[in-house]
């Protein structure tokens, strides 16, 4: 998958959405982008570190998801591994797919 795939959910206050940016991690990679905080929670697809087991990854396609999320407005993202270090900011993620390494 090339184009992002969301949908949104707004309830007036608060919208949060929900974006495929393609396979990265894994085919099922999701992430929720709260744009009002510019917070995003990004799954095992950016990590804090070398968490993942990157056997069933899409190493051609990990590189490009990333980028793809980095083109939101976001200030802070929140990674599912390693939640003590979840104010890392997502454009520090560009070395290697899922690692600030």
């Amino acid at each position: 998958m090339d184009a992002d795939t969301h949908c949104e959910i707004d309830d007036g206050e608060r919208r949060v959405e929900f974006h495929d940016f393609g396979w990265a991690h894994t085919r099922g990679d999701g992430f929720m982008f709260l744009p009002k905080e510019k917070i995003l929670a990004t799954g095992d697809a950016v990590t804090n570190g070398p968490w993942n087991n990157v056997a069933d990854a899409n190493a051609g396609g990990w590189p490009k998801v990333v980028a793809a999320a980095q083109q939101l407005d976001v200030h802070r993202s929140a990674p599912t591994k390693d939640l003590d270090a979840v104010s890392v900011r997502l454009s520090q993620r560009t070395r290697s797919p899922g690692s600030l390494e």
